[in-house]
């Protein structure tokens, strides 16, 4: 498929643009449940480039709106066959400059998805709809994110691992209160060798650190700051 288009919309009461066609779809007369496996699915290859997405949610006052594209996927020997594994490639890039790359293998019977993905030239001004009510002033600051995960059906449930977990934020800036009040600022701050676990709920980070933390306060001329910080382990 080349420069296939979609729009996408939350709307108030937690429905989507798509739910009155969805429900056109579905038969008006009830069918018996019976208890199958997969489907049969065999895809050999799928490509889906340079496709285009547009996004809203609309479930608020203060909406927010934004466009994925280029929208780029790719499937190789993608199949419900019992342990037969296949190939999956995203990439995304949103009107708001952030880049999503995921990629890995998958086996659909029993599940079983392994891979990694990175987020990058995250703007944290673009989520202003969203913190209207916390922060009178949209943040500042870019964030990246990078893991990679593991997720398998065990038998009983549904488990996933996320590991090598590396995130950082640069020139993060929040104003507190109101326009004028204090202002906390950070040059950076970096978490390494992250990882988290699902079924158990636990959460390990190997290290946090900090970078030129400023506070500063209305009428003080030299506000606190500090140089560095790494905490390890």
């Amino acid at each position: 498929l080349d420069g296939p288009a979609a729009t996408l919309v939350e709307l108030p009461g937690g429905t989507l643009n798509w739910t009155p066609f969805l429900a056109a779809l579905k038969s008006k007369e009830d069918q018996p449940q019976e208890q199958k496996g997969l489907p049969r699915l065999d895809i050999r290859s799928f490509v889906l480039a340079n496709g285009k997405l547009d996004f809203a949610d609309r479930r608020s006052t203060d909406s927010f709106a934004t466009r994925v594209e280029p929208l780029d996927l790719t499937l190789t020997d993608i199949s419900t066959l019992p342990d037969d594994d296949g190939k999956f490639k995203v990439a995304a890039r949103t009107s708001l400059g952030a880049q999503l790359d995921l990629a890995g293998e998958i086996r659909l019977n029993p599940i079983a998805v392994v891979g990694t993905f990175s987020l990058t030239d995250l703007q944290l001004a673009q989520f202003a709809p969203y913190l209207g009510k916390v922060l009178p002033v949209p943040p500042e600051g870019v964030a990246r994110l990078a893991a990679s995960y593991r997720i398998g059906n065990g038998g009983d449930s549904l488990d996933a691992t996320i590991e090598q977990i590396e995130a950082r934020l640069s020139g993060l800036r929040v104003t507190l209160k109101d326009a004028a009040g204090p202002v906390a600022a950070l040059d950076s701050i970096e978490v390494k060798d992250g990882r988290f676990q699902l079924a158990s709920q636990e959460l390990v980070i190997g290290s946090i650190a900090v970078n030129g933390g400023k506070l500063a306060l209305p009428g003080i001329d030299h506000p606190p700051q500090f140089g560095a910080l790494t905490v390890e382990d």
